[in-house]
């Protein structure tokens, strides 16, 4: 038996219908041998062991975060198979999945030493799956995986995966798996090692090569990369070795079994290793992939919408008939004839989305390796593109192949080459072609100018030539497009004398080409101007007479620069008049756009918006309207028999007898709906607030008499007065109020809502339904639709309210009520505090039980309230989300009114960071709490008060005690940095204080002094060893009285102060910026006496004590309650001085002072977190120096004070003072 390492889980699995599996039909000799399990899985719980071989009776999934770390399975010499190196899974009795979630698969090896067989998945080997699911791995990871064959006959595949459908008697089932990402994550040192010089082998059906580093994928096999969020990158970028992580597939017999791989997601999809061996199909429904490395298309590849990046790429296609004689994996060695019945063609079909390669050959060359084999078809392998973009810096078209380009397709090419091509190969009925026209007419070999007719290749019938960014002469244009029916988008016409047109007159219009930066200048008759001449088109049209109105009797395109469409109107604007059938183009695919004060009429004819964004005044009404990819029409009323939307629409009624459908990627935001609208998906609908319509006043008694005339009056006018509605079959389509609602119903329900999954309903304003013709349908049954005044929400619907912006308005206003499927999704967003909110004013019937709020702190049920009519949400608080002491605290934050609401609501939102995958409130969001009701506290105000008081008595005190007589001014400027990391209980403060004093004083013949002064300064705080940050801005003033006198030998000195602080205290995680009052009330009483004084040489020691009693006073943080503070202090010191002479007349006094400032009354304060520490006593020691000549005096000092919870406070101060 083989010993496999572990470590979250038994990592080495064998999962099987029965004791053995087989590659081949259930005929074979050929047995693959897998040994049996050390230990049982312990990921799937629940699941029987037998036989030695893991049975799967139903589906299961493995414990999250499960780690497969260098697992090895061997095989010996006469053994053959070696599948998985982890596990093998082999679909055959009985369909069933596996589903991983956040696991890890790592260093795992598949080793085959025989001399046949085969050595496939390193990590494992997916043989035949569900044929309704598939296998999935939750971003999961793979690296350093690996499949190794020893022997030159032995093929190695798959080094992470190997995917094989199941081929019985009887049985024909495919493998899937599906790889799901949310965020960026990266597959390396995936490999296959091999000693076969690239041998060939027959593979049942199959034929195939060694390789697919990371993934091999044989015959029936479909891997979906659904990347929902970030980046995932397979391979690292510019390796020396391709073939490590690369992506390879088995040359199948019947193209019907061909492998194929799907992007679906939002994210990317980055493959950076070899990928020119995949010879299967490639659907691009979503996101991007970017497959950095040359490849080749040997089969169909499509993109229906997203982007597919590619560098160099050809497309080729596999030979059908005979191949020859091969070595049969697990055969024993023998060869068998390998022949396929129907070869495929390299193909790229692009109906949507965008695709871009740096170069692209069609050229059907087949498989290298068989070039002698086989019959190539002449024909079929090329590039349709009907929708969407292809970008290429070259185009080679060689013979066989070809390139379609029709209805809204747009096709950029910057070099083509068609040397080989065939006669038409290069066809155009629609879309259009960005080249240049030389590469589409080529140049006379004598005069060196356009030809007028095209090259060979092409077969245009239809569709745009854009050659916006060239010039052409008249002439040219006028050869080229007689009797043609394509339209040439020409960027300068030059005229006989070579010079620009900027502007043309009616008589000037050219059928079949559009003058694209040149101005239409016309002269109205009576107002208006008639356009005739099929397929023309200008910039924009000017006049020097008022435009009242436009007639267009044939196709007729405005481009537009930004600027007006028609630069004169009268002044009620002007009125485009499209005739019958005929089609008006707005912009084309490099237009920005232009706006038009008027009206477009087209009642019975087609508005086509090519791209820019364009403005209407007042109405378009069009028999059928299209606003193309990237392009945007805006009006106040837009109404069509038939409507279709891949950009963006904007209206404030949208009406019409048709349908609008909305595509993928397409927007529609209305106020009032009044026309039935299909969304698609991928598609938005925006539902902007009710408006207001003018009617006529209901008759009354003298209007019927005639007396007086009938009145008008204005109307509220339903959201929605037709059926909009989305198929259950759709997906990733979002109906909001709001122009951010897809983002906001993301961030809302989390991992709730799937894009690729669900349908979304975002609301945070009134959805009003008309009673009579209203529908408004997300995903129900058909039969809702002809339900009028109803909401229905089908089972794969996803709603979010948003409660706060509905000011208590209800959500819903319908007649006849909201209807939700039982696994239809509801949830309520920003809702704060308890209370009860209106859901639907007429019926919310939720069958099922998934209705939820986004704040934890809140629960509740759906309930009617006594005395009002309605649904309405009854919201709870939910004591079981936190622990009791913290819900104790919470509680009276949730309640109406409160003005912490909102911040507790983000602490407690449960897509946030600070809630558990049990749904409760984690560690770090208690702590966050605890601090936010300590904020006054953990932002500094107290001890910014403190400080600034601190500074400004400190400055007091050294002009009280400094020697003066008669009248004196003094100003004192101070700097100090305080700083205490963990005065707060394992949290602290640091803070800068800045200020200044200036006083005056008068000192009397007996030596009383008396004096007063006003401070100013500011102070700026921030939180130390705390999980939020939090900050405090002050602004301060202050007035001082004081007063001192030697009594005996000792000079005492009083001073009053009052400071008052202005705080503007902020927080992260949204808690906005408060403005706080805090004051200081202080008094101090000190006594200095010199015990020792030098004789004649000045030195002296003056011991001082002092009683320091302040108020610390701090307004309440919004409904926090803040405590005051009473402090008394009793700073006792000591100070040395000596007075020095200068010859210059100056007296220098250098001085220390070692001062301890003991607290003895309050030095906390009560908060809902119990008691927190502010002050403790301080050590200070101030070297000084004072200078004085005269009648001035200067002074400068440093001090340094210390003290427990690592307090360190610096301070600097500067003085001058003079005596009259």
């Amino acid at each position: 038996m083989q010993t496999f390492k572990k470590t979250t889980v038994a990592a080495a699995i064998v999962l099987s219908m029965s004791a053995f599996a087989a590659q081949a039909d259930e005929t074979a000799t050929s047995i693959p041998t897998n040994p049996t399990l050390a230990e049982f899985q312990k990921g799937f719980s629940g699941q029987t062991f037998t036989d030695g071989a893991f049975t799967i009776a139903n589906s299961a999934a493995v414990d999250p975060g499960a780690q497969y770390v260098n697992n090895t399975r061997t095989a010996a010499p006469d053994d053959g198979y070696v599948y998985g190196g982890v596990f093998y899974t082999y679909s055959k009795d009985n369909e069933f999945v596996l589903t991983f979630d956040e696991a890890v698969f790592s260093g795992n090896k598949v080793i085959n030493t025989g001399n046949g067989g085969m050595s496939a998945g390193g990590a494992a080997f997916l043989k035949g799956t569900s044929s309704t699911d598939s296998h999935t791995f939750v971003d999961t990871l793979f690296v350093n995986n690996q499949a190794i064959a020893q022997n030159d006959k032995v093929m190695a595949g798959g080094g992470a995966l190997y995917l094989d459908a199941t081929k019985n008697t009887g049985i024909d089932r495919a493998s899937t798996a599906t790889i799901v990402t949310t965020h960026d994550m990266t597959y390396v040192g995936n490999a296959v090692t091999s000693n076969d010089n690239g041998r060939w082998y027959e593979l049942w059906g199959s034929l195939g090569q060694s390789g697919g580093g990371f993934a091999y994928l044989d015959r029936k096999s479909e891997l979906t990369f659904d990347v929902q969020g970030g980046t995932l990158t397979i391979g690292a970028a510019g390796a020396a070795d391709a073939s490590v992580d690369s992506i390879q597939s088995s040359i199948v017999d019947t193209n019907g079994d061909a492998s194929s791989i799907v992007k679906t997601g939002e994210g990317a999809l980055v493959i950076n290793s070899d990928f020119s061996q995949f010879y299967g199909k490639l659907d691009v429904r979503a996101g991007s992939v970017t497959i950095a490395r040359d490849a080749k298309i040997w089969n169909g590849w499509t993109v229906s919408d997203g982007e597919l990046h590619l560098a160099d790429v050809e497309l080729g296609q596999i030979q059908t008939g005979s191949f020859g004689t091969f070595v049969q994996a697990g055969g024993d060695s023998k060869e068998i004839a390998f022949e396929v019945k129907s070869g495929s063609v390299g193909k790229l079909t692009i109906t949507g989305g965008g695709v871009t390669a740096d170069s692209i050959t069609i050229s059907g060359s087949g498989v290298a390796d068989f070039k002698d084999k086989g019959t190539l078809a002449e024909s079929g392998y090329g590039i349709d593109i009907s929708g969407g973009s292809l970008t290429t810096g070259t185009l080679t078209l060689g013979k066989g192949g070809h390139v379609a380009i029709s209805g809204t397709g747009l096709v950029s090419i910057g070099t083509l080459a068609t040397t080989e091509a065939d006669n038409g190969a290069f066809l155009m009925s629609g879309g259009t072609l960005d080249l240049t026209a030389e590469q589409v007419f080529g140049l006379n070999e004598e005069t060196k100018k356009l030809n007028t007719t095209m090259k060979d290749v092409f077969n245009v019938t239809g569709g745009t030539l854009d050659f916006s960014d060239e010039s052409f002469e008249a002439a040219w244009l006028d050869a080229v497009t007689d009797e043609n029916n394509f339209v040439i988008v020409a960027g300068t016409v030059l005229d006989e004398n070579g010079s620009a047109l900027d502007t043309v007159t009616t008589d000037n219009l050219k059928e079949n080409v559009v003058y694209g930066s040149a101005t239409l200048e016309t002269k109205p008759v009576d107002g208006t101007v008639t356009i005739g001449v099929n397929n023309s088109g200008v910039q924009n049209i000017a006049s020097d007479e008022a435009v009242s109105s436009i007639v267009i009797n044939e196709n007729f395109t405005l481009v537009g620069n930004g600027t007006a469409l028609v630069t004169n109107t009268a002044e009620d604007g002007a009125t485009i008049k499209v005739a019958d059938k005929k089609t008006l183009t707005l912009g084309s695919a490099s237009s920005t756009g232009g706006t038009l004060s008027g009206t477009i009429a087209a009642d019975k004819a087609t508005v086509y918006v090519a791209g820019g964004n364009f403005e209407i005044t007042d109405e378009v009404a069009a028999g059928t309207l299209t606003v193309e990819t990237g392009a945007a029409l805006a009006a106040e009323t837009i109404g069509a028999k038939t409507g279709t939307v891949r950009g963006a629409l904007t209206a404030t009624t949208l009406g019409g007898s048709g349908t609008f459908t909305v595509k993928e990627n397409g927007i529609v935001e209305a106020n009032a709906i009044k026309a039935a609208v299909a969304l698609e998906s991928g598609s938005t609908l925006v539902i902007g607030k009710m408006i207001q319509e003018e009617v006529e006043a209901p008759e009354t008694a003298s209007t019927l008499a005639r007396v007086t005339p009938r009145k008008t009056e204005f109307v509220d006018v339903p959201q929605i007065s037709d059926v909009v509605s989305i198929e259950g079959t759709e997906h990733d389509v979002v109906v909001t109020t709001n122009r951010n609602g897809e983002a906001l119903l993301k961030a809302a329900a989390g991992s709730k809502y799937d894009a690729d999954k669900h349908l979304g309903l975002y609301v945070d304003s009134t959805i009003h339904v008309d009673a009579t013709s209203g529908v408004l349908n997300i995903g129900a049954d058909d039969s809702h639709n002809s339900s009028t005044g109803k909401i229905a929400i089908g089972a794969n619907g996803v709603v979010v309210i948003n409660v706060s912006g509905l000011n208590g308005e209800a959500a819903f206003d319908a007649q006849n009520g909201v209807v939700l499927n039982k696994d239809a999704t509801v949830i309520l967003s920003d809702m704060l505090t308890t209370g009860n909110y209106l859901l639907s004013t007429s019926g919310f019937e939720m069958q099922g039980d998934n209705l939820s709020t986004t704040n934890g702190w809140l629960t509740g049920s759906v309930s009617t309230v006594e005395g009002k009519g309605g649904n309405w949400f009854v919201a709870e608080f939910n004591r079981n989300f936190a622990d009791e002491d913290v819900s104790a605290i919470v509680e009276q934050f949730v309640q109406p009114g409160s003005e912490s609401a909102r911040v507790m609501a983000q602490f407690g939102n449960v897509n946030g960071p600070f809630v558990g995958e049990d749904g409760k409130l984690t560690a770090e969001g208690e702590e966050l709490i605890y601090e936010y009701v300590s904020t006054p506290v953990v932002a500094g105000t107290y001890n910014v008060a403190y400080d600034a008081a601190e500074q400004v008595t400190g400055a007091i005190q050294r002009r009280n005690i400094e020697p003066s007589t008669g009248l004196g001014v003094w100003a004192d400027v101070f700097y100090s940095a305080n700083e205490a990391k963990n005065i707060y209980g394992g949290a602290g403060y640091d803070a800068d204080i800045y200020g200044g004093v200036i006083g005056f004083d008068w000192t009397a013949s007996c030596g009383a002094k008396l004096g007063a002064a006003v401070s100013v300064g500011t102070g700026d705080a921030d939180s130390v060893g705390t999980l939020g940050k939090y900050s405090n801005d002050a602004d301060f003033w202050g007035l001082t009285v004081y007063t001192g006198k030697d009594i005996g030998g000792l000079y005492f000195s009083a001073d009053v102060s009052y400071i008052s602080l202005d705080n503007d205290i902020s927080g992260t995680y949204n808690m906005g910026t408060e403005n706080v009052d805090s004051s200081v009330f202080t008094v101090g009483l000190r006594a200095d006496m010199t015990v020792y004084e030098s004789a004649g040489k000045g030195f002296k020691v003056v011991p001082h004590v002092g009683v320091r009693y302040s108020n610390i006073d701090v307004d309440d943080y919004r409904d926090i309650k803040a405590d005051s503070m009473d402090v008394f202090e009793t700073p006792i010191g000591v100070k040395f001085a000596g007075d020095f002479a200068t010859a210059s007349g100056w007296t220098v006094t250098p001085n220390f002072d070692f001062t301890i400032v003991p607290q003895l009354g309050d030095k906390d304060v009560n908060t809902l977190d119990g008691k927190v520490d502010i002050l403790d006593s301080v050590y200070n020691s101030t070297l000084g120096v004072n200078a004085s000549c005269g009648n001035f005096t200067f002074g400068l000092s440093y001090r340094y004070g210390f003290g427990n919870d690592d307090r360190s406070n610096n301070a600097f101060q500067a003085r001058a003072s003079y005596a009259f």
